[in-house]
């Protein structure tokens, strides 16, 4: 008996990758829209500046925007 080893994620499991400049325009669109609401929440202290940091990290890293970058 052969154990079949395929491939079995509906979708890719892997983190998103910007390949064209269309791609990084909407991941930075949607990192920025994101940004926004964050920084709201962070004014009325919904949210506290270790939270807002750590959201802006993993928003950065998913829409593959470098945090060194002017945009972020």
């Amino acid at each position: 008996m052969e154990t079949r080893i395929v491939n079995t994620a509906a979708e890719p499991a892997t983190e998103m990758h910007v390949k064209s400049p269309l791609d990084y325009e909407s991941g930075l669109f949607s990192y920025r829209l994101s940004m926004s609401a964050l920084r709201t929440m962070l004014n009325n202290n919904t949210i506290t500046e270790v939270d807002y940091n750590k959201c802006r990290d993993k928003l950065a890293q998913k829409y593959g925007i470098s945090l060194c970058s002017i945009f972020a």
